[in-house]
C-alpha cells in the first residue's frame, strides 16, 4: 500500500481531480488563447513538423498546432486524464483534423523513442507531476537534436490566477488531499529546464487580461479547469466554501471592476530551452 503522500497517490489524485472538470474545461479556452499562442511561438514549430503536446487536457493548444505544421506535420497531446483525452478526440473529429492523435499516457515515462519529435509544448502543467524534473529529462530524451520545449508555469505574483483563485477560494485551509509536487527551484522555470540538460534556457513573463461578464462566470471558469483546486475547494466544508466564494466576490469588485464585469491581470512565466 502506498503511503499517503506517496508520487502514486499523488498522480491518482491528479487524474481524478482533471477527470472531473474535462466537461467544463473548455471555459478556458479563451481566456487561455494568448498564452497557447506565445508558447507556440517560443516551440519554434513549422510546416511539416512534429510536435508533442504534453498534459494536453482538452486539446486546444495540439489542435491549434495541427493547423501550423500543415498536412505533412504530426501533432500528438498526451495527458494522464483518460476524460480529457476523450474530449481532445472528440474536439479532433468534430474539427476533421487527420494530423494530430490524442492519447492517454504519463509524462514520467514517454511511451516514444528517442529523437522522434521537433519541438514539445508543456503549459501550466510540470507542477502537476510529482518531480518535473523527471518530466524534463523525458521530453529532452525524445526531441531530436537542435529542436526545443516550450514550457509555462503561473508567475507568483500579486495579480496571477493561482493567487487570486487559490488564497482566496481556499482561506480557509486546505481540504484532505496529497502533499503538492517538489518545487521546481528557486530560481525559476528556466533553472528547471537547464538542469534537465537542456542548452540556451530563456525566460520571460507573458501576460494578458481576464474578462468575466460576472461573477457566475469568473466562478465557472476557475471551478472548470483548475482540476487540483477544485478538487481541494469541493473537499472543504459547505459553509467555508459559500465564505470563501463571498470573499472572492468582495475582491473582485474591489480590485477588479471594469468593463461592465471583472478585468483580471493574469501572468505566466514561459521558458525555452534546446537540446
Amino acid at each position: 500500500m502506498h503511503k499517503p503522500d506517496s508520487p502514486g497517490d499523488y498522480i491518482e489524485f491528479e487524474r481524478a481531480a482533471f477527470n472531473a472538470v474535462a466537461h467544463t474545461y473548455d471555459l478556458w479556452a479563451g481566456t487561455a488563447r494568448p498564452f497557447r499562442q506565445r508558447l507556440l511561438e517560443l516551440s519554434g514549430i513549422g510546416d511539416g513538423g512534429r510536435l508533442l503536446d504534453v498534459a494536453c487536457a482538452s486539446g486546444e493548444l495540439a489542435l491549434d498546432a495541427a493547423e501550423m505544421v500543415g498536412r505533412d506535420g504530426r501533432v500528438v497531446g498526451i495527458d494522464l486524464s483518460d476524460k480529457m483525452v476523450e474530449v481532445a478526440r472528440r474536439k479532433a473529429a468534430q474539427r476533421r483534423a487527420i494530423n494530430v492523435e490524442f492519447r492517454r499516457m504519463d509524462a514520467n515515462t514517454l511511451d516514444f523513442p528517442d529523437e522522434t519529435f521537433d519541438a514539445v509544448t508543456c503549459g501550466i502543467a510540470l507542477h502537476h507531476f510529482p518531480d518535473p524534473g523527471v518530466v524534463l529529462r523525458e521530453i529532452h530524451r525524445v526531441l531530436k537534436p537542435g529542436a526545443c520545449l516550450a514550457a509555462s508555469a503561473w508567475k507568483a505574483s500579486y495579480h496571477s490566477l493561482i493567487q487570486h483563485y487559490g488564497n482566496e477560494l481556499a482561506v480557509a485551509g486546505a481540504a484532505p488531499g496529497v502533499s503538492p509536487p517538489i518545487p521546481m527551484g528557486p530560481r525559476g522555470l528556466s533553472e528547471a529546464v537547464a538542469q534537465a540538460g537542456f542548452h540556451d534556457p530563456s525566460e520571460e513573463s507573458v501576460s494578458t487580461i481576464a474578462e468575466f461578464r460576472d461573477f457566475d462566470d469568473y466562478a465557472a471558469q476557475m471551478l472548470g479547469f483548475a482540476g487540483r483546486s477544485t478538487a481541494r475547494f469541493r473537499g472543504l466544508p459547505v459553509e467555508t466554501q459559500e465564505e470563501a466564494m463571498i470573499m472572492a466576490y468582495d475582491r473582485l469588485e474591489r480590485d477588479f471592476k471594469g468593463g461592465g464585469g471583472y478585468r483580471v491581470p493574469l501572468e505566466h512565466s514561459m521558458a525555452r530551452g534546446c537540446k
